[in-house]
């Protein structure tokens, strides 16, 4: 018995824990199994000459193999599925703080669109305030002093309410223009522009408000 368990001891307990102490892919845990297992076979007669005993310790010998191999895959497929999980969570991980990080992006630009569309507002509305203050103050000249103007003078303010009127409808037409862009009905078109044009049409918003102001 002492020649017995001398023998198969080591081998059996090589074949049981190695599995769980050494991660080896299945198949080269066949390999090394197989030749551990051709290694243990033809050195066994070195250490025992019985010949009922020497079979025995094969037959055991090889029991003890196919049950490490099994052993190996088993741990091998629980840690190939805990490592597969363990990058899906990593995975959802990186997804969430990408889309945390995109929200925040969007939540800025958001704010940005509102700062700038309350911003913008203001600027509209105080110069429309301006706009329909000159059409309503000319009018109200006209109405209460017409007898006292002469033909060109009447004319002449005439003239100071059809430019703010105007100039009012190009506010309008900004205005329109600027919710068109934000709504991307707008494309990208650069193009050349008389910049003289332009400073001329912001001074004539104001133009009506100056005269009246002296």
């Amino acid at each position: 018995d002492q020649i017995v368990t001398s023998s198969i001891s080591p081998f059996m307990f090589v074949s049981i824990c190695l599995p769980f102490l050494v991660l080896i892919h299945p198949r080269i845990t066949t390999l090394i199994s197989f030749l551990s297992y051709l290694l243990f076979y033809f050195t066994l007669p070195l250490t025992q000459t019985d010949v009922h005993i020497l079979l025995s310790n094969r037959v055991n010998a090889f029991s003890f193999v196919g049950v490490g191999m099994f052993l190996s895959i088993f741990m091998w497929n629980i840690v190939l599925s805990r490592y597969t999980q363990e990058r899906i969570i990593k995975k959802q991980k990186e997804d969430l703080e990408v889309s945390y990080k995109r929200s925040l992006e969007v939540g800025e630009t958001l704010k940005i669109a509102n700062a700038t569309k309350d911003k913008f507002f203001s600027i509209i509305a105080h110069d429309l305030r301006g706009s329909f203050s000159s059409i309503y103050s000319f009018s109200e000249m006209i109405e209460s002093e017409i007898s006292n103007f002469s033909k060109q003078t009447t004319l002449e303010y005439i003239d100071l309410i059809k430019t703010s009127a105007k100039n009012t409808f190009l506010l309008l037409e900004n205005l329109l223009d600027w919710a068109n862009s934000q709504t991307g009905r707008i494309s990208y078109s650069p193009s050349k522009f008389n910049m003289n044009e332009i400073i001329s049409n912001a001074t004539n918003l104001m133009l009506a408000s100056a005269q009246k102001k002296q």
